[in-house]
């Protein structure tokens, strides 16, 4: 799996469009605000070949998987979460459309990639 970033950010992106439906103090719309922009695919650079096809962006699971171990979800849950709710979408700066963008196992071995890279901190 390669990593080919794509930095045309999303023009139909619920941090965009639905962001003032979540209160100021909400902690998801701060994730969205204050964190989301902190992750950068180029910092998994070393995690991923040049080579095949091009990867699930590497920030982006790291994000989700943040909002994951805040709430404590199984990787089906936390796949359901990325597919239905609101404030997920908002927080991971996803469109409405953004359904099934990853099989819940892409999130194990999106941290067995870390663990093996000591990404993990």
């Amino acid at each position: 799996m390669s990593l080919k970033p794509d930095d045309q950010q999303k023009l139909s992106s619920s941090s965009i469009e639905y962001a003032q439906l979540l209160e100021k103090d909400n902690p998801l719309k701060l994730f969205s605000e204050y964190i989301y922009p902190a992750f950068k695919d180029e910092d998994f650079k070393e995690c991923y070949s040049e080579n095949g096809r091009n990867g699930i962006s590497p920030a982006l699971l790291s994000l989700i998987t943040i909002l994951q171990w805040r709430e404590n979800l199984s990787d089906v849950e936390t796949l359901e979460a990325c597919n239905f709710r609101l404030d997920w979408k908002i927080a991971l700066h996803l469109s409405m459309d953004d359904i099934n963008l990853f099989d819940p196992s892409t999130l194990c071995r999106f941290r067995r990639r870390l663990m093996d890279h000591e990404k993990l901190h």
